[in-house]
Parts: C-alpha cells; structure tokens; sequence
C-alpha cells in the first residue's frame, strides 16, 4: 500500500513540477497521436482485458479468500472486503505504477 501511494505521489509531482514540461522524442518530435487518443487506446487495453479475464473472477476470489485478517465466515465483511480490494486494484494506483514504468521506457528509448 505504501509502494503504491509512493507512486501516486511521484506521479503528482511529475505533473506539477517542471519535470512535467519534458518533451520525450526530442524538442522537434511531433506526437504520432493525440492525448484523447492515448487515452482510448490505454484505457481500452488496460481495462479491456482485465475486465475480460478478472472483472467477475477478482470480486468473487477476494469474497472467498478475504484478505488482511478478515473472517471469511463473516459473509457481510467478506463482501465489503472482497470489493473494496477489486476497487483498489483497478483504481488510481495501478495506474499510476504503470504511468512510471511507461514513462522510463519511453524516456530512455
């Protein structure tokens, strides 16, 4: 949870600092797409096959295996549980640990 945090803040900053302004290809590199094409294209890939593979197998296996200390036969907390773990897992933190390795890939290619 820390590590994601971690990232989330790194993220953040890169966006507000001057470190944001950087333009990666090379001050004359002109972008092949536009940003509400990367978007889509992120978007469709990352949550599609997710979605596809996980989006009913993650909520169900957290249910029956609930994590951090939570009473599986307590079917009320198992549900909460098993839910908010699928919710933290496709929500801004993964995100955001995939928009730094993106981002050091694309810097150093």
């Amino acid at each position: 949870m820390t590590a994601a945090n971690i990232f989330v803040l790194f993220c953040l900053y890169l966006i507000v600092s001057p470190l944001g302004k950087v333009r990666l290809g090379g001050v004359d590199a002109k972008p092949d797409y536009s940003y509400p094409g990367w978007f889509a294209m992120l978007f469709a890939a990352g949550m599609g096959i997710g979605l596809m593979f996980f989006g009913v197998l993650e909520p169900v296996y957290h249910f029956q295996n609930p994590p951090l200390g939570t009473d599986p036969a307590d079917i009320e907390a198992a549900r909460v549980m098993g839910m908010a773990v699928t919710i933290y897992h496709w929500g801004l933190h993964p995100w955001a640990i995939y928009a730094v390795v993106a981002l050091a890939l694309a810097f150093f290619c």
